[in-house]
Parts: C-alpha cells; sequence; structure tokens
C-alpha cells in the first residue's frame, strides 16, 4: 500500500481513543459502529500484528501519541474521494463511508451543521484580472492592464485565494507604477486635447481566410469632422504560439495604406504602428490584415494569424478642435474650480470623496479625505493637484486590497456577519471582478443589501459584466485558460494556433449558457450541442457553419462529440505533446467534474513510454497503464483515472477524432469504472458520470463555494455543501439556486477571527504542491506558492493597519511597508 494511504489510516484509526479527549461523544453506539468501521477496513492490513509498510496500528494506538488536525483533515479527503482502502480490498458502501466522514467530521473537528463555522479568510489583494476590471470601472477607461502584472499564485484551483495572495516589493512597486500611468490616461492636465476614439479587439471582426492565408480584420470608426487624423494600433505576438512563421502586416483606413510591415507570432513582442490620414466627416473602416511570407508553397495548408488589436484615431490634427475625455468629465463634474480658496477646497474634497468612497469599497474617513485635499492643493494647476490625489487613493492599501473588517480579527471565537460593505464586495468581485456598483453601494449604506439579495443576485447576472465571472470562473475551473498556453509540437501548433481562442470560447459559452438558461448543470456533460465558428468547426469536421462568429450548433452524430468531455481545449490541455495522456484526462475528470482529490503519487515512480523507441514498437499506453495497475501503490488511484482517460482514447492530442492509432491499430475506448460500469467511448462515459448527478452537483458546488471565498474549503464547510448540494438537486440542477444557496450560506455572509499567527502558519502547511505531472496543467505550481505564504503573511499585516493608517496616501512616508 501507499506509504501516505497507510500514514492517513492510522491517524484514521488513532481517532477512536482520542476523540473522547476534546468532546464527550454525543452518540456513543454511533461511535462505536463508526471506530468498528474502521477496525474492519483497516486492520486487516495495520493491525493485529500485520506491518505491512513498517507499520503497525496496535503499536501507534497506545496513549500519548496525539493528535494533528492537519493529518486528520488528509484522512478526512483520502476517506471521503474514496481512496481508501486500496482496490483490491474490501471497501465501504457509501452509507459507511458517509458515516466514517461524518463521525470525524463531529467528533475531531467539532463540525455542527447548526452552528456553522463561517472560516477565516486572509485579506485578498486585488488579483491582476480584479485590478483591470476595477480600474475599468472606476474610471471608464480601456486600459489593458492585466498584460502589464505579473500572473498570480494558484491555490486550491484558483488564483484569488487569499493566502497565495502575496505582496512582493517588486509587485508594489508596479501597482505605484500603474496608479500614475491610470491617472495620466483620466486626468487632462495640460490642457483641452484633440478628440479621441478607442478601439478594442471585440470591435475588429474577421473575414474567413482566403487560399493565400490572408486574413482581414475590420473596425468601423465615426468621425464627426473632417480633416487629419492619426491613427496608432497595437498588438502583442507571441504568447501562447510557438513560431509558424513571419506575415506581412498591412493597415487601411478610408481606402489609404497607413503601415506596412513584416511581423512574426513567435518572441512575445508588441508591435505599435501609426500614421496620419485626411478624411471627410462619417464612417470609416480601419482595416487589418496579415498574409505569411514568404507566400505558402502550393498544396501546402495556407497558415492565417488572427490579431487581438487596440487601436486610437485621434483629430482633426492642427484644428481648433479640442475635447476633454468623458472620464475627466465625469471626474470633474462641476467644470472647472472656481477661484475662491474655501470653495476650491470643498470641490477638491467634493472630487476626491467621489473617486475614495468607491475605490476603497466603504465611506473614506473624513480625515483621511482632509489629508488627500491637503496633497491635491500642496501646488500646481487644480488639475495637476486632483491627479496627485487620484494617484495616492490607487496607491493605498485600502484600493489593493479587500479589507473585511471586523471588531475583533483575533479572537477565532467571534463569528460575526459581514458589514454589508464588505458583503456588496464579495458580491461585486464574485459576479464581476470587480467593485460595488452604485445601488449595491446604496443599498449597503442603508442596511438593506442583505434583504434584497435575491433581486440584486438576478440584477447583477443579467448586467453584461457578470460575463467575466463565467470567463474567469470556467476558465479556472474547466482550465479553459489552458489551451491558450498548452506546449505541443511544432506541427501541431501551427494547426491549433488559429482555433485555441475559439477552443477557450466554446466551454465558456457551454457553460454560460446552461447557467443562464437554468438548465440542469449535469447537461454539460451530456449536450448534444457546442458552441462553434468556421475554424473550430472545420477542426472537428463540422460542416455548414460559416464566419468567425461562435453560435450554438447541434453536434450531429458522426461527429461523435458530446458535452464538454470532447471539447477541444479539454482534451488538448490534458494530452502531452505528441501523444494525448489518459492519466492527465482521467485525473482532470476525477479532479474537476467529480470532485475527487486525487493523492500524489508513490515517489520514483517511472514514467510511461513513447509508443515507439529505438525503432521498436513498445508497450501501448493501455499496455503500460495496466502494468502501472498491478502495483498495489499504485492501482487504488490508477483503477479510478485510468479507464475514464482511456475511453476518450478516441480524440487524439489535437481533440480530433480517430478510429485508429498512428501504426494503424484501432482505437480500443474500452474501459471499466470503478463503479462497476462498462463503457466505451466518450458518450458512455459522460453518461456513465450524469447518472450520479448529486456527486457532480457537489462538486460544482466546492469549486464555486471555493471561488467565492477566496480560501479552501475544510471539514467544516461539509454542512454547507450538503446545504447547498440538496438545494441545487431539488431546483433540478439550475445555477441560480446553486449560486443563490452559495451566497445565503454561513461562509460567504460572515466571518470570524483568524486566531493570529498559528491559524495563518496552519493554512499555509496545508498548501501542498500538486505532483509533477499535473503542475504544468493546473497553472503555477504551488511550491512557489508555499514558500511565498510566510512571507505574504508579513506583507498582509504590514498592510493591513489601523483605518486612518491605511488611507495614508501613497506619497507619504511609511517606515517599514515593503
Amino acid at each position: 500500500m501507499n506509504r501516505p494511504f497507510t500514514q492517513s489510516l492510522i491517524i484514521l484509526i488513532l481517532g477512536a481513543p482520542l476523540a473522547a479527549n476534546p468532546r464527550a461523544t454525543a452518540g456513543e453506539d454511533a461511535a462505536a459502529e463508526a471506530t468498528g468501521l474502521f477496525k474492519t477496513y483497516c486492520y486487516d492490513c495495520h493491525g493485529d500484528g500485520a506491518r505491512k509498510g513498517g507499520l503497525a496500528l496496535d503499536e501507534l494506538l497506545k496513549p500519548g501519541k496525539g493528535e494533528g488536525r492537519l493529518e486528520w483533515e488528509s484522512v478526512w479527503k483520502i476517506v471521503r474521494h474514496e481512496f481508501m482502502p486500496p482496490a483490491d480490498a474490501d471497501r465501504p458502501s457509501d452509507d459507511e463511508r458517509r458515516e466514517m466522514t461524518r463521525w470525524i467530521e463531529r467528533q475531531v473537528f467539532h463540525v455542527e451543521a447548526s452552528k456553522p463555522d463561517p472560516g477565516r479568510v486572509t485579506i485578498r489583494r486585488l488579483n491582476r484580472m480584479e485590478y483591470h476590471y476595477t480600474v475599468r470601472d472606476l474610471f471608464g477607461i480601456e486600459l489593458d492592464l492585466a498584460r502589464e502584472l505579473p500572473p498570480d499564485d494558484t491555490a486550491f484551483g484558483f488564483d484569488n485565494i487569499g493566502d497565495a495572495l502575496t505582496l512582493s516589493p517588486a509587485l508594489l512597486e508596479t501597482y505605484l507604477k500603474l496608479a500614475e500611468k491610470v491617472v495620466e490616461s483620466v486626468v487632462v492636465t495640460d490642457g483641452p486635447r484633440h478628440p479621441r476614439v478607442d478601439l478594442s479587439p471585440p470591435q475588429f471582426k474577421a473575414t474567413a481566410p482566403d487560399e493565400k492565408g490572408r486574413l482581414q480584420q475590420t473596425a468601423q470608426v465615426e468621425l464627426k469632422h473632417s480633416g487629419r487624423y492619426r491613427v496608432e494600433v497595437q498588438f502583442r505576438l507571441g504568447d501562447f504560439r510557438a513560431t509558424t512563421g513571419d506575415y506581412l502586416f498591412q493597415m487601411t483606413m478610408g481606402g489609404t495604406k497607413l503601415a506596412e510591415q513584416v511581423v512574426s507570432d513567435g518572441g512575445e513582442k508588441t508591435y505599435v504602428l501609426a500614421g496620419e490620414v485626411e478624411l471627410p466627416a462619417g464612417t470609416h473602416a480601419l482595416a487589418l490584415s496579415t498574409e505569411p511570407t514568404p507566400p505558402v508553397a502550393g498544396g501546402d495548408r495556407p497558415r492565417s494569424l488572427t490579431l487581438f488589436p487596440r487601436a486610437m484615431v485621434v483629430g482633426p490634427l492642427g484644428s481648433n478642435i479640442f475635447d476633454v475625455p468623458e472620464p475627466h468629465r465625469r471626474i470633474f463634474f462641476n467644470g472647472p474650480a472656481p477661484e475662491d480658496p474655501a470653495a476650491r477646497r470643498a470641490y477638491a474634497k467634493s472630487v476626491i470623496r467621489r473617486v475614495a468612497d468607491r475605490a476603497f469599497r466603504r465611506p473614506a474617513t473624513d480625515e483621511a479625505i482632509e489629508r488627500l485635499a491637503d496633497v491635491a492643493l500642496e501646488g500646481g494647476s487644480f488639475e495637476v493637484g486632483i491627479a496627485r490625489a487620484l494617484t495616492a487613493i490607487l496607491g493605498s492599501p485600502r484600493f489593493f486590497y479587500r479589507a473585511e473588517l471586523q471588531a475583533h480579527p483575533d479572537d477565532p471565537a467571534e463569528v460575526q456577519p459581514l458589514d454589508e460593505y464588505a458583503l456588496a464586495s464579495r458580491l461585486s468581485y464574485l459576479l464581476w471582478l470587480s467593485l460595488p456598483d452604485d445601488e449595491l453601494s446604496r443599498l449597503a449604506a442603508e442596511g438593506r443589501l442583505r434583504a434584497e439579495l435575491p433581486g440584486q443576485l438576478r440584477r447583477m447576472l443579467a448586467d453584461p459584466r457578470s460575463g467575466r465571472f463565467f470567463e474567469d470562473f470556467a476558465g479556472q475551473w474547466l482550465r479553459t485558460r489552458n489551451i491558450l498556453h498548452t506546449p505541443m509540437t511544432s506541427r501541431d501548433s501551427a494547426r491549433v494556433t488559429p482555433v485555441r481562442p475559439a477552443m477557450k470560447r466554446e466551454t465558456e459559452m457551454l457553460f454560460e449558457y446552461i447557467a443562464r438558461e437554468g438548465r440542469d448543470l449535469v447537461e454539460l456533460l451530456t449536450a448534444d450541442y457546442t458552441f462553434l465558428n468556421e475554424k473550430l468547426a472545420r477542426h472537428y469536421g463540422i460542416d455548414g457553419v460559416s464566419g468567425d462568429e461562435m453560435r450554438r450548433v447541434p453536434l450531429p452524430p458522426e461527429s461523435h462529440r458530446q458535452g464538454v468531455l470532447t471539447h477541444g481545449g479539454l482534451l488538448i490541455s490534458t494530452s502531452n505533446p505528441g501523444r494525448t495522456s489518459p492519466v492527465k484526462r482521467g485525473v482532470f475528470v476525477l479532479e474537476n467534474l467529480l470532485g475527487k482529490e486525487v493523492p500524489p503519487p508513490p515517489p520514483n515512480v517511472a514514467p510511461l513510454e513513447d509508443e515507439r523507441r529505438g525503432g521498436f514498437r513498445s508497450r501501448t499506453l493501455r499496455e503500460q497503464l495496466a502494468a502501472h495497475r498491478e502495483q498495489a501503490s499504485c492501482a487504488s488511484c490508477h483503477n479510478r483515472f485510468d479507464p475514464i482517460g482511456l475511453a476518450l482514447e478516441n480524440f487524439d492530442q489535437l481533440g480530433v477524432f480517430r478510429e485508429r492509432e498512428r501504426n494503424g491499430q484501432p482505437v480500443d475506448a474500452t474501459a471499466k469504472l470503478v463503479t462497476g460500469e462498462a463503457i466505451s467511448g466518450a458518450a458512455e462515459l459522460g453518461r456513465a458520470l450524469a447518472s450520479r448527478p448529486e456527486a457532480f452537483y457537489r462538486c460544482v458546488a466546492e469549486k464555486l463555494l471555493t471561488y467565492a471565498l477566496g480560501r479552501g474549503l475544510e471539514p467544516s464547510d461539509a454542512p454547507t455543501l450538503d446545504a447547498i448540494t440538496a438545494r441545487t438537486k431539488a431546483e433540478h440542477g439550475a445555477f441560480p439556486a446553486m449560486l443563490t444557496a452559495v451566497v445565503e450560506s454561513a461562509p460567504f455572509q460572515s466571518r470570524r477571527g483568524d486566531g493570529g499567527e498559528a491559524a495563518a502558519q496552519a493554512r499555509t502547511a496545508r498548501m501542498q504542491p500538486p505532483p509533477p505531472e499535473r503542475r504544468g496543467a493546473a497553472g503555477r505550481s504551488m511550491v512557489e506558492a508555499a514558500r511565498r505564504a510566510a512571507a505574504g503573511e508579513q506583507a498582509k499585516n504590514q498592510a493591513e493597519p489601523e483605518e486612518a493608517e491605511a488611507e495614508r496616501p501613497a506619497g507619504a512616508e511609511v517606515e517599514g511597508r515593503p
């Protein structure tokens, strides 16, 4: 048996005598029954003289061995996720396993369903997407700030986990530089400017590539005045692409060529091209085209390049037509400042308060506003002074940390409801990844937000900003982000690169459609439709789809596709370069669709071989995996995820359906699940998973609650998950019911103290790195996150001073702050 399993079983057995120490058993018969189950299913290997793995349970049961909460949590997970006992031993039934886990919850962790523990949440820094959207909504500007921030560390599958969101000195310096950049874009300090039109990537519509691979993207620009205009376009290449060659880029507006340059889609380079053109008033087409250079040889499949450009059109140049940006007008809502000093200060305070209240997500103190007004009026023009004050606001910990103030933050016995400002922030960052809007802030100020939660949830889901949630949550839960970065051979990359963005959107749009329509979430596994554009449909071999727009498409039976299990993004991101990986695919399904946390593999496990080695046929993947399962230390896990991955073998490493291996042998996609069901292919696998809807609902609920709370779940959250799952099941799997249950739960609406440094160290210890074969697929390795977590606690303490100190302008000196 695997040593980690063995050690967990030892701790499990220890629970019988140790649990009586902290608390008397409420039901002695139930306790006796549970401990009897432990003896029944564990003692054959680890008791009564048996010493498998060199461990004897009868020796370890002696008094004085102590109790470890972290070990108990590991045991609870292994029992609950069905990785104990080993596959070839007698195994408990579902009811017996449930009794064992509930006994651990009650007797070890003292979980009481009637008194739910809301848990603790480390103060959360805005992650890079939250920062990006918060600045956008605060000022109404289109700056791609996410590209200027480093990727955030991930923990428990998400990048918004408080324990992993550390703040290094270098990152703090980046925040301060971005604050200056944002304010320069918002506040005009050098007088009115010529009118400017900004264009974002969604405004550029693409045509299908021609026979040479030439692709054109066009945006329409409306000009109010005739004259000479400056046109500037910016785009970045090389983020997730292997180098596939050079392209001739051309930019035209109104039929006039403005720029031409050869660009390469490798090397992570940002291109900025500009030109000037004389144009009459009216609507004009800004066209960007890319064409392979040198031209594709005859008979070869042409490659094409899709850009994600941002552009601006400024003018008429040299005219007396001037304007100020709309964000500037909103900030200076009463126009120019009065000359009277008292009135000037009052106006400055009014301007500052309107921004600070929203940026801090709660009313700023009068003292903070006075200090910021001092900064604004210390010299220079009124606009320059306000710019200084706004830069200080964006550099304050109150802005880039989501503080949830409570009376006794270090008392773990103190459970208090969140104040309504903090509740408004939790709601807005859950669904919009941004700050509360005016209505949420108004309800919080009036103390009526809790009473109106159902209506506010409906309103927020109907708002276009909720699309951010469906992209961000699905991007991490279903790993749609990974398709943009999955490594592959250069030959495979040339085929997949043009459809990577569409593959990402396919899964996100399916989840969003099912969720918004209130359909059964199980439909994610069984849907006979998907969302495609022409390129992706061609990649899948599906006819009748034209154009670049993603739309709902029924799946013909001959496509052999059904639900997310056959989405190209999932299949590619769980493959290895050059071949499929049944292990990665099976682990993905277990962890992300069934909620089973797979333990790390034993040390020194040999990697799977390539299909051919030295010109001779090696064992097939199926044969190698079968050999793995012959080892007792491997069988407990591989018996669970190997059959799942093998059932998906009809889809190659590019997500394309196949009936034969590269060596000409027929693909064998038959498998027998650990539940005993015999299946063949992805469709039957999807139906088998859907036949246990409660397990799927619970998995989605775990992911959603983790994402909403910004922390990993604990045994104390089990009653909350039970309630959310039951409510979802009663509402036939409707996502709005699950979301409402999460938002109304005790962990979402309240919090307790963290108990000081000890609790922080305990949580840091729970952040364990994934096994090596899963680090690339899940995002950045948690080794780095765990190493930095302790330093992050110190940074958090430094960035969470008393309220007046936290709102000190960024320009003021604060000793010891990173």
